[in-house]
């Protein structure tokens, strides 16, 4: 069904029909509950909180008592997140606070090759992000000050040069 469609669907109902309908599609489905609550009331500092709450849950995600966060499942929390337009630097700061997260994530677990690409491609992807919206000087030397403290052994180095890299090309 197209916008058009349900658009005309709805031009033909009255005012207390479309309350009714508003309340049903409530009562029915999760996705609408959440915006239709945040709709009515706005608190960006709560929805913050609880996206957080989600990608802190994703990264101590853990598979045979392995650490196991999926990076994908991350990108769709921050795509959740920006479907309540929060405004844009709250989408920034949920993705570069991620970012200082996995940082912290890879200081204390070892990252596989696999795993170390997949974080390197969101942070090129929060780069391309904040750097347009002059979020850097705030985010900068976070990110350099949390890739630094990344170990520099033999088993840690893949996602501290990956990273490292990644951030001194958005740089150029």
């Amino acid at each position: 069904m197209s916008k058009t469609t349900v658009r005309k669907a709805i031009a033909g109902l009255e005012a207390s029909e479309l309350r009714e309908l508003m309340l049903d599609i409530y009562a029915r489905s999760k996705d609408a509950r959440a915006l239709l609550d945040f709709y009515a009331v706005p608190d960006i500092q709560k929805l913050y909180e609880g996206f957080e709450a989600r990608i802190d849950k994703e990264l101590a995600r853990r598979k045979r008592r392995m650490p196991a966060p999926r990076i994908a499942e991350i990108k769709r929390i921050v795509k959740d997140f920006s479907r309540f337009d929060p405004g844009e630097d709250t989408i920034g700061e949920l993705m570069a606070e991620t970012v200082l997260k996995f940082c912290t994530f890879a200081s204390g677990h070892y990252v596989d090759d696999r795993l170390a690409e997949q974080m390197c491609a969101f942070f090129d992807l929060t780069l391309q992000y904040i750097i347009p919206r002059r979020m850097m000087s705030r985010y900068g030397p976070r990110f350099n000050k949390e890739i630094d403290a990344i170990r520099p052994h033999e088993r840690y180095c893949a996602i501290r040069r990956l990273l490292r890299q990644t951030l001194d090309e958005a740089e150029v």
